[in-house]
């Protein structure tokens, strides 16, 4: 072992392993949104547009209008919008299943086991699914599509646990945000593509949404299991100069440590986490499950428009999204209050686009400013990256899949009702009504979300973090353990 790590490390700074886990770990995530937003897309050239919604309209049909029924894949299903909001609802039913399972498993077993596994399930789902839609009905779809979010519901907690082993404070925030940045590559890859191949009919037209993300999954799954390793002193090729990168100063997650579950469910800050998430969840998934069928419905953008600037807010998050990560490390290391730096990264992630999508529906007919608008509300909600996002792994970096699972229940509640309260409001009023409903809602829950983390949220160091019978990883003393868990280092 020793031998191959010294001749590893000849490659230089560009060879460490743990780079490795961040771009699979990033693949990964790129297949966890695909496979969750190809529904959305797909949609939009599945089904007829609801008799409800061509009530009200807000912007005059152009020629250069989508025209479905051109289209080489064909409108194939006649869905009310109450149905479709089940559609897209069906896959939080089963994600709120799972993830404090997924949670207990990867810290009693290997999360990476726990992630790979999860995510290809969820893609083989994925390719079942026009099969499904086209001899199955509406109902067989949303079948598959809880299915996949059972599958899905691993994948953030054994994430998170795998970063809690992998990555040093001084890298937390940048390789955390590098590897969520996989979230809206995926929306990107999948809306940009669908719109070309909904449009010349390749892959079946529609279909192809849902065959590119499992196929993707697939690939993917062969990597994950060959190069990434569940911890840095389980990995053949590491260097020991890496190693101690890595685990001088930290504290890895010990497999099979007793979570302090009593004292998680007394925590305040770990309530407010909870909320910040739901509110997050709420906002975000009505936007990314939504913007396509507003784009469609409202400014009648052709199916290429459509699917191009429906991704063109997640190109921004990610723009966006890594700078200030690396910036927030940087500071933190100059001496800057962690909590400080959470809570105003936070805050800037969810006021901004409450402003925005509040702002949106009441302008009119004014297509680029509200696809700005829309952008702008994405783009800075990358900063939750730098807020509360990673904020699990600052209270407790070895229960932070557990923590993760608990928040990310309680989040996907917001995930499940979003799309249902919007196919609701939609049947009840007509187009222009029921998009400002949508949308001051959605303001209202991203503004509570970040008052109360603010109010309540902590990214210290928890009394319960660190399990008694966990051990340093590296060569730390007693003292020094000691001396990371004091006071003075907790908001360092």
């Amino acid at each position: 072992m020793d031998g191959r790590r010294k001749a590893y490390s000849c490659c230089g700074a560009y060879c460490q392993v743990r780079y490795i886990l961040s771009f699979l770990a990033f693949w990964s995530l790129l297949n966890l949104y695909m496979l969750r937003v190809n529904l959305s897309i797909a949609l939009v050239a599945m089904v007829k547009t609801p008799k409800e919604q061509t009530k009200g309209e807000i912007c005059p049909i152009s020629k250069n209008a989508t025209d479905l029924e051109g289209l080489q894949g064909g409108v194939q299903f006649d869905w009310s919008s109450r149905m479709q909001g089940q559609l897209l609802s069906a896959f939080f039913y089963g994600y709120l299943l799972t993830p404090l399972i997924g949670g207990v498993f990867a810290l009693r077993f290997d999360a990476l086991w726990v992630l790979g596994l999860g995510v290809l399930a969820a893609g083989i789902l994925t390719l079942l699914s026009p099969v499904a839609a086209q001899y199955g009905g509406p109902w067989a779809l949303f079948a598959t599509r809880v299915g996949i979010g059972i599958a899905s519901g691993m994948g953030f907690p054994s994430m998170h646990t795998l970063i809690g082993k992998w990555y040093p404070k001084s890298e937390r925030s940048f390789q955390t945000t590098v590897i969520y940045n996989g979230v809206p590559a995926g929306c990107v890859l999948i809306l940009v593509s669908s719109g070309f191949f909904d449009k010349w009919g390749l892959l079946g037209g529609w279909p192809a949404a849902f065959y590119v993300s499992g196929m993707s999954t697939c690939v993917w799954f062969v990597f994950w299991t060959v190069l990434v390793y569940e911890s840095p002193h389980d990995h053949p090729w590491i260097s020991e100069e890496e190693l101690q990168a890595i685990t001088v100063g930290g504290v890895g997650p010990k497999k099979g440590g007793n979570v302090p579950f009593r004292e998680i469910a007394k925590s305040v800050p770990f309530y407010a986490l909870c909320y910040a998430h739901f509110a997050n969840n709420f906002g975000g998934y009505i936007q990314f499950t939504y913007v396509p069928t507003y784009f469609k419905q409202v400014l009648h953008l052709n199916i290429i428009e459509n699917g191009a600037l429906s991704a063109l807010p997640y190109v921004a998050f990610m723009l966006l999204s890594s700078p200030s990560a690396y910036l927030v490390d940087r500071m933190r290391s100059a001496g800057f209050s962690i909590n400080t730096l959470r809570k105003v990264a936070n805050s800037l992630a969810f006021f901004v686009p409450a402003i925005c999508v509040a702002v949106a529906p009441f302008i009119g007919c004014r297509p680029v400013a509200i696809v700005i608008l829309f952008t702008l509300a994405t783009s800075v909600n990358g900063l939750k990256l730098s807020g509360f996002e990673v904020t699990h792994i600052d209270m407790s970096p070895e229960f932070a899949g557990i923590l993760m699972a608990g928040t990310n229940t309680v989040a996907n509640l917001g995930g499940m009702g979003g799309p249902s309260f919007v196919g609701l409001i939609q049947q009840k009023y007509d187009s222009d009504v029921s998009w400002k409903i949508v949308y001051v809602t959605t303001a209202l829950v991203y503004v509570s979300g970040g008052i109360v983390f603010i109010l309540f949220g902590s990214a210290d160091l928890q009394p319960w973090g660190i399990s008694p019978v966990t051990t340093q990883v590296d060569n730390a003393t007693p003292e020094e353990v000691k001396k990371e868990n004091s006071p003075e280092n907790k908001s360092a």
